[in-house]
């Protein structure tokens, strides 16, 4: 299974992959045959598990890809896969949405953390603008930036251009060009922790300290 993972995925799924095989597979049904692994077996290990609701429904989502490639190569026969249709545990994320308000008090908490925070807050004002993941904003870079598009050519979803707005633009103008990275310091991208840091804090100032990452 992982063999084929390594053509079809990226790095970072495969890393992720490998984990929850070593994690929460392998660990408490690394002994049984694949093709003797009942429902009963898979609801069990499923309830059992420790870790966040969110973790384990990941978990879950890699044994049933195991099972489907299980049943590619004989070694349970078809439609027997045995995650199939299972309830996964329900996670407390709530996405939010902001109105012309909400991004309004936005903005203000952006300007009052900028001076001292000005690479981290350029970074998180640029997914704002734009709508791209926060890994595509840390790993752009300046090759990638055509007139008025970002053509990123390894994206979460693969290829794609993150089109830019005037005010997008405008940011970019404004940054220093110290490495191949957009938003760097020296050599390097800016590192993922510290931008979480501050999100965290401009969450909290809009008393939202729930919302996802950007």
């Amino acid at each position: 299974f992982m063999a084929e993972c390594a053509g079809r995925c990226k790095p970072s799924t495969a890393r992720a992959h490998q984990y929850n095989i070593d994690r929460h597979i392998l660990h408490v049904l690394g002994q049984r045959k694949i093709g003797d692994i009942t429902r009963a077996d898979v609801v069990t290990w499923f309830n059992d598990m420790p870790g966040a609701k969110g973790a384990c429904n990941r978990a879950l989502s890699v044994f049933s890809s195991i099972f489907g490639h299980a049943e590619l190569t004989g070694l349970r026969r078809p439609d027997s896969n045995p995650c199939s249709g299972m309830r996964r545990h329900e996670t407390t994320f709530k996405a939010i949405y902001l109105d012309d308000a909400d991004y309004a008090l936005l903005g203000a908490a952006f300007s009052r953390h900028a001076t001292a925070f000005p690479l981290e807050i350029a970074v998180l004002k640029f997914c704002a603008l734009t709508g791209c993941r926060k890994s595509e904003a840390i790993g752009l870079k300046w090759a990638m930036i055509d007139g008025h598009r970002a053509a990123l050519p390894d994206a979460k979803s693969g290829p794609k251009s993150i089109w830019l707005a005037r005010p997008a633009r405008k940011l970019l103008s404004a940054l220093p060009r110290q490495s191949n990275f957009v938003f760097s310091e020296r050599d390097d991208p800016i590192a993922v922790d510290r931008l979480d840091r501050i999100w965290a804090k401009i969450r909290c100032a809009l008393n939202r300290p729930e919302t996802a990452h950007p």
